[in-house]
């Protein structure tokens, strides 16, 4: 298919001309106008592929003019033609986007080279802006920050959520230095994490506190690399970062329920003892030391089978093989060892898991002179006292008599 060309002149005699040179060189002409206004009006509607456009349209607008105001609504590539060639017009055509110009009288072959130009260099540039688009969306769709700063410092590109991140609008980022949207505290060990990064250093992901434009704080993950050109020479950095608030604040709950919890565990008033799946004692409370006997570095190097005395092991096996195999909170067995020797008491399991691993919890606690009393009548249910409600449940309390 032929590429269109539009041309703009007012004198006819030289319109008339370049229609039949633009015909020669295998192009069709899609319109001609003789005024700015008129070309502003037929150019969008014809579409062409290329304009020729005179600089001096005699009275109304100039060429130069059209050009600036058809460049924000049709994108097509300018040739202009001129019978003046000083550094004024070079200079105004440069800022009205075009291509090139040709001076007349023109030669038909410099006509011909620059016409192929402009069109090849257009689509390289559309080409390139819809590259860039892409690539827009993408970076502006991603979950992190993304912001790509030159060697001194001003950002160049930041997508959508940075900028919503930080409070700043687009129109205020050529102002926008990375290092002020980083609380003050935090901005010298910014400034040596960003030597080492200029000397080629790899670098681990660095938690820092951000500032808003409004002045109000945020946590923040950062990551660092360099950008460089095609010749491999570092041309600046690009930095993405990921609000890390809501994961620091998850982190402190887990801390205190944490904390919360090794207070009930070590201060309950019943011996507390936490193995893992094949039984050995990972975990043991203050009072587990007291009623059974064992140091707690002693306990940590035992089973709960080394805490059964021997007449009643092989019965706690299959006790507790039964609890693995089918999980509740249940008695296991009235008797248990110390370092002293047999002694009577309650036991109870409970299962929870934590970090993947299926734990329970014992308790113990010695038996009054009347248990035995009790083994030959019908077990009361037991009532437990609540223990814990914010961290992976220890037991809930011991039998009430």
């Amino acid at each position: 298919m032929k590429k269109k060309v539009f041309i703009v002149e007012d004198e006819a005699v030289v319109a008339l001309e370049l229609k039949g040179r633009v015909r020669d060189l295998g192009y069709e002409v899609c319109g001609h106008a003789a005024r700015g206004e008129s070309a502003l009006r037929q150019i969008p509607e014809a579409r062409p592929d290329l304009v020729l456009m005179d600089i001096r349209l005699g009275a109304g607008m100039t060429g130069v003019q059209v050009a600036e105001e058809l460049r924000e609504v049709f994108d097509v590539p300018v040739i202009f033609l001129t019978a003046y060639s000083d550094a004024e017009v070079t200079e105004r055509a440069g800022r009205s986007g075009s291509f090139t110009y040709i001076v007349k009288p023109y030669d038909p072959r410099v006509l011909a080279v620059n016409m192929e130009l402009a069109l090849v260099r257009h689509e390289a540039a559309v080409a390139v802006r819809a590259s860039e688009e892409r690539f827009r969306r993408v970076v502006d769709h991603i979950s992190d920050a993304l912001i790509v700063d030159d060697l001194e410092g001003r950002a160049v590109f930041a997508n959508d959520r940075f900028l919503s991140m930080f409070g700043i609008s687009r129109e205020e980022l050529p102002e926008v230095r990375f290092e002020d949207c980083v609380a003050p505290a935090w901005r010298a060990a910014l400034k040596v994490r960003h030597a080492h990064h200029m000397a080629g250093e790899s670098l681990a992901e660095l938690e820092l506190e951000g500032v808003r434009r409004d002045g109000t704080l945020l946590w923040v993950a950062v990551r660092t690399v360099l950008v460089r050109d095609a010749r491999g020479a570092i041309i600046g950095t690009q930095t993405a970062l990921r609000d890390i608030a809501e994961r620091r604040e998850a982190e402190l709950e887990r801390r205190r329920a944490e904390d919360r919890f090794a207070g009930v565990f070590e201060f309950a008033p019943d011996a507390l003892l936490i193995v893992n799946e094949v039984g050995r004692i990972v975990q043991a409370s203050r009072m587990a030391e007291q009623t059974l006997g064992y140091s707690r570095d002693e306990l940590l190097h035992l089973s709960v089978e080394d805490l059964v005395s021997d007449p009643q092991r092989h019965g706690h096996a299959g006790l507790y093989t039964g609890f693995l195999a089918q999980r509740r909170a249940r008695m296991e067995g009235r008797s248990s060892s110390s370092s002293s020797g047999t002694r009577r008491g309650w036991t109870r399991s409970e299962d929870w898991r934590a970090a993947s691993r299926t734990t329970s919890t014992t308790c113990s606690r010695p038996s009054s002179p009347t248990s035995s009393s009790r083994a030959a009548t019908p077990r009361r249910k037991a009532r437990w006292r609540p223990v814990s409600r914010t961290s992976p449940p220890p037991p809930r309390g011991r039998p009430i008599s």
